[in-house]
């Protein structure tokens, strides 16, 4: 049977404790319940007014509403309220018992009752969402009564209880001082509980733990006189178990020594005999056992026969880059003293050398696609096409900021990274003005501005991101940046927009690599603005498509 019109009016305590729930004039069996209804009937048994929808006539909230909502409105749940009349079962009076205990603890109503509010204005506010936490009304109303009252009173019938014996329940566990299922709590609460329900069992425990410690000081005086010798006996013990260690270790260590020495011994023989391929492998277990000068220059001088190599002579200054073509077939390589030069691997000297202006140092360099140009930026502000086999100068564009800039120039970003993008004659520049320009070499003009200050990433402020790597995927149709901030910032070149960002590790992002299809891209973070090795992030794999990590590599 559901009740439909629990409030504390309709709820009587006799002489001896007895309680009695009156006025069933609204009551349905679970079956009938679920129809509209019957306002007419309804009327004989009303204590107000016969209400079918909100009109110019208003009721009093103290009174019973008929109509498309049934019930009295400050003890409605939402589908009451809402006049569901098919969803009203056990779970409508569970609402109404925890909005009676509602108001037993914050001595108010849950929806308040200010002068002038109607019944309508109560059940709009049941509508629009939960009443104010019994907390926040009243400091000193229980924890627990409040996390029942709040949890009859859910908005979804599922997240109430299922039934006035399950709200029984947990009342019964209150009084009784055992764990309320509605509010969690820690274990020394549910310690502090259990003693206070079972205080003989909790005494005769404590007496007989002091009885055991007891017996143990008892022990232990009299053992006093063995104590000092026993202490001897131990470090004694844990001595020689050390010197033990430390006779096995160093024993194991020069084993390994041993065996390094004879790798390098063995590749020595290999590579003396013709065999490189095998000598490489021997240098390099005898680096694994045993790192050192011998099985490093055992290593190098392996590797050097296997994949012989030429010595590039006749730079003038300490390279800062280098890159190669598509086909292997060119390098060029740019230097401190503002030179760059490009080479044929096979041959030692340059094929040609670029001079830049002013001899102003290059800070970036690539290749075209087809290998017949190389583009550069540097130290002069200027775009730079070159030939690849002659080394002239093509076309120049000026669009940066000289390394001395004059006042007027503050506001000319300095060139700071160039790749090629979509075809031969379109390239992305990173500035220090932390944005990436697109360019076409053939008229000069720009194309678009990428801004990675404008991306929308949660929880990040844009004014903290700075870019410190770009790379274009193979294919051309993408560019992945990375920030100070650990952010990847993924764009679609094509439509010139950002198609996705993600978070990375928290740390500066240093290196960025796309796999040879272009569907995936390994990053590597560091521990701060100059990157080592002993302080570098984890290596990850990430998806171009879906922005998501694969998984960690390193």
């Amino acid at each position: 049977v559901v009740h439909r019109d629990l409030k504390p009016g309709n709820v009587i305590v006799g002489r001896y404790g007895e309680v009695y729930v009156m006025d069933w004039g609204l009551a349905k069996t679970s079956e009938s319940a679920t129809e509209e209804p019957d306002s007419g009937a309804a009327a004989a048994e009303s204590t107000g007014p016969l209400l079918s929808g909100r009109t110019s006539h208003q009721t009093t909230t103290h009174q019973t509403i008929y109509g498309a909502a049934v019930g009295t409105p400050f003890y409605m749940s939402p589908e009451q309220a809402a006049g569901k009349h098919d969803q009203l079962d056990s779970r409508t009076d569970v609402y109404a018992i925890g909005a009676i205990l509602y108001e037993l603890l914050a001595n108010r109503r849950p929806y308040g009752g200010k002068a002038g509010q109607t019944g309508f204005d109560v059940i709009e506010l049941v509508l629009a969402g939960p009443p104010q936490p019994i907390r926040e009304v009243n400091r000193k109303a229980s924890r627990e009564l409040a996390a029942i009252a709040h949890k009859a009173m859910q908005r979804k019938k599922e997240d109430r209880y299922q039934s006035a014996m399950d709200v029984a329940g947990d009342l019964r566990a209150f009084i009784s001082q055992r764990v309320v299922s509605a509010y969690r709590t820690g274990i020394i609460t549910r310690l502090n509980r259990w003693i206070a329900r079972n205080q003989s069992v909790t005494i005769a425990g404590t007496l007989t733990l002091l009885s055991i410690i007891g017996a143990l000081v008892v022990v232990m005086v009299m053992q006093q006189s063995n104590r000092d010798a026993i202490l001897k006996k131990i470090e004694e013990l844990v001595d020689l178990v050390a010197q033990k260690d430390e006779a096995n270790s160093q024993a194991a260590v020069a084993q390994r020594n041993a065996r390094g020495l004879s790798f390098v011994r063995h590749s020595q023989q290999q590579r003396e005999m013709g065999d490189v391929e095998l000598a490489s492998l021997l240098a390099l277990e005898a680096e694994n056992l045993q790192p050192g000068s011998q099985a490093t220059e055992s290593l190098y001088a392996a590797a050097a026969e296997l994949v012989p190599g030429v010595e590039l002579k006749g730079a003038t200054d300490t390279a800062t880059d280098l890159v190669w073509n598509a086909d292997g077939s060119r390098i060029v390589t740019i230097h401190f003293d503002g030179l760059g030069y490009i080479w044929d691997p096979q041959r030692s000297q340059p094929l040609a050398q670029l001079v830049n202006r002013q001899r102003c140092r290059f800070t970036a360099a690539v290749f075209s696609d087809d290998g017949q140009s190389i583009v550069t930026v540097g130290g002069d502000g200027t775009l730079a096409v070159w030939d690849a086999e002659t080394g002239i100068r093509l076309r120049s564009i000026d669009v940066g900021a000289p390394l001395t800039q004059e006042p007027d120039d503050y506001d000319r970003p300095d060139l700071l990274d160039v790749a090629c993008c979509l075809n031969d004659h379109t390239v992305v520049l990173m500035t220090s003005h932390q944005k990436i320009h697109m360019f076409d070499l053939n008229t000069g003009r720009e194309i678009a501005v990428l801004d990675p200050r404008q991306a929308d990433v949660e929880g990040q402020a844009a004014e903290d991101r700075s870019l410190t790597v770009m790379q274009v995927s193979p294919d051309r149709r993408t560019l992945v940046t990375g920030c100070t901030d650990g952010q990847l910032l993924i764009w679609n070149l094509q439509e010139q927009k950002l198609a996705s960002a993600v978070q990375g590790n928290q740390q500066p992002v240093h290196s960025i690599s796309f796999s040879p299809d272009g569907t995936q891209f390994v990053t590597c973070s560091g521990g701060g603005e100059e990157w080592s090795r002993t302080d570098s992030g984890p290596a990850e794999l990430w998806s171009v498509a879906s922005g998501e990590r694969v998984r960690q590599v390193l």
